[in-house]
């Protein structure tokens, strides 16, 4: 009885392929464990259970999928996929675990910019929240006086941060925790669609400039009206990478912002004859010094 080893691109034994005396072959995976066989007088190839798999010598399609080298060359692949797998749950896993452990210090900045109206992009949030996480880890190290009870208080007030981030957005529907994710991770979503409103016909009307009224003494047809790709597209993206709370429907600058809008509307039309617009009323609305009916 001969006996022909299969070996992947590796030389890794995959199986192996016994010629019994009859001529009938058997094949056999890495461990020995039968597969199916061949009968070369039959000329069909049948499985473990004695089923007919197919018409010829299809021997090492029996192989699995992982082990059939001889089909797709690709030996030792899947367990390569599988360590990418691994590798890419514990950079997710790691990543979540730092993002867990700067929430204090996040939460912190946050709540300075959105009271001091500091002009801060994402780069420099990130930055100081880094800081912040340190320095209240050394502020509980010295009051403490441990570093594992400090690590263990630090971790708690993680917790209890993440608790009520959850609370304000989904207990009391509060708008801070959006403004709060928009801060750390601005989406494109906020930068091309400016959230200034809940009324979803307002920004149909922001988008159509209206002339200053004239008085017309014969019919005259009317203009047709400029199509919402007019809008000022730019400075809208420029207002809300500039301030992420105002693509935050409901949020305190987000209701300015529609405030000052209806109202300019009706008391000074000719404001939005700036292309620049929204970025000149988002200015307005974030400086809490500039009056309400500045020049324009």
């Amino acid at each position: 009885m001969a006996s022909h080893v299969l070996r992947d691109s590796t030389g890794r034994r995959i199986g192996e392929i016994e010629t019994q005396h009859d001529g009938r072959q058997v094949i056999r995976d890495a461990t020995g464990r039968r597969l199916g066989d061949y009968d070369p007088r039959s000329d069909v190839t049948r499985d473990i259970s004695g089923r007919r798999f197919g018409q010829g010598n299809l021997l090492t399609a029996l192989l699995p999928a992982s082990e059939d080298s001889s089909k797709t060359g690709a030996g030792s692949q899947p367990n390569a996929a599988q360590g990418s797998d691994g590798s890419g749950g514990a950079l997710l896993l790691l990543a979540a675990s730092m993002l867990f452990l700067l929430l204090p210090g996040m939460l912190g900045v946050a709540a300075y910019r959105q009271s001091t109206s500091a002009h801060w992009d994402t780069g420099q949030m990130w930055s100081f929240a880094v800081v912040a996480s340190l320095g209240v880890w050394l502020l509980l190290l010295v009051i403490t006086r441990g570093f594992l009870r400090s690590v263990a208080f630090y971790f708690a007030l993680s917790l209890l941060t993440l608790i009520g981030l959850f609370v304000a957005h989904y207990g009391i529907k509060s708008a801070f925790p959006s403004a709060f994710i928009a801060y750390y991770f601005p989406s494109d979503d906020n930068r091309v669609k400016v959230a200034v409103t809940s009324d979803p016909k307002l920004l149909a009307n922001i988008s159509i400039a209206n002339p200053a009224p004239t008085v017309q003494t014969t019919p005259r047809p009317q203009a047709r009206p400029t199509q919402p790709s007019a809008i000022p597209a730019a400075a809208q993206q420029e207002a809300v990478r500039r301030y992420p709370e105002l693509g935050v429907a409901g949020s305190k600058l987000n209701t300015e912002f529609v405030a000052r809008y209806r109202r300019y509307r009706q008391e000074r039309p000719e404001y939005f004859n700036d292309a620049s617009w929204p970025l000149r009323l988002a200015d307005e609305c974030f400086k809490p010094s500039t009056p309400n009916k500045s020049t324009p």
